[in-house]
This record gives structure tokens, sequence and C-alpha cells, in this order.
């Protein structure tokens, strides 16, 4: 492979679509649904108040979730001229005893209900629905490599489980 192009692959030939449309096209409408509401609640998101966003700053937050102000980030050393929002599927706070590195994973931070009444909804909803494809598509990898099915679930968070 020459990695100078994005391999396409066709999803259909991890199972017959010609047997499975008729289950396949709406659960296609519901996950295509699914990324419209999310898209919609970011927008929602972003036209808050300077205000209302920075109540939920990342910098207020150890496990390195919520708002990021527009320049507040770097990549290669060069200011990011954007703002932005990181969420993640909610873990617990880690206990005090636990390794360093598992600060990066905990609770997300939430915009206030009454400003964007969707938005917690709408996002777990769609952390969800990405967690399952992770969890099938890692299948799918194991499955490439001649391995079993869940031979790779062991890097995957204890949330997510393979088919």
């Amino acid at each position: 492979m020459d990695f100078t192009t994005v391999p396409v692959l066709d999803l259909s030939l991890a199972g017959s679509l010609t047997r499975t449309e008729p289950q396949f096209l709406p659960e296609l409408r519901n996950a295509l649904s699914v990324q419209r509401n999310a898209i919609q609640q970011a927008a929602e998101f972003f036209d808050l108040s300077l205000d209302k966003k920075l109540e939920m700053e990342t910098v207020k937050s150890k496990h390195f979730l919520g708002y990021n102000i527009m320049a507040s980030e770097k990549t290669a050393a060069e200011i990011d001229y954007n703002e932005s929002i990181a969420l993640a599927p909610d873990h617990p706070v880690p206990d005090p005893n636990d390794p360093v590195y598992l600060n990066v994973q905990g609770p997300n931070q939430w915009p206030d209900e009454a400003a964007v009444p969707k938005f917690r909804n709408v996002f777990e909803t769609y952390l969800s629905v990405v967690q399952l494809l992770a969890a099938n598509f890692t299948s799918l990898i194991a499955k490439a490599l001649n391995l079993e099915p869940n031979a790779l679930t062991r890097f995957l968070h204890s949330s997510l489980s393979a088919p």
C-alpha cells in the first residue's frame, strides 16, 4: 500500500447487504439523524455567548474535556484560530491512587441545560453510537488479521464490547 490516498472500504462486504438491506436502511437513516442532531446541537452551543461557553472551559476539568476558546491551542507550534469542544464517553473520576494517566478519562462538562436543552442527550446518544461502531470495527480488524473477533477488545475501554 502506498499511503498516498485514503483507502475506501466497502462496509457492505462485512455482510450480505442484499440480504440485510431492509434492516440496514432504517439503521442508516437513524445513524444519519444522530449525526444531523449532533451537528445541530453543536451549532447551537457555538452560538452561545462567550460567557456561557466559558462556564465549561477545558481548564476547569483535569480530564481535558470541555470548551476551548479560540487561539487557546497550538498544533505544530502554530496557534489554532478555532474554538472547539472536547467530549468523550463519560467515565467516573479516577481514584487518587490510580495511575495519573487515567485522569484523561472522566466526566464531561456539559453546557447549561436551559441554554442548550437537548445538547447532553444528543451527544450522549452520538457517543454511544460511535462507541458501538468502534467496537464493531475493531472486531472486523481482528478478523482481517486472522485473529479471534474479540482479540483486540482488551485494548478498548471496558464499556465497549465487540459483537
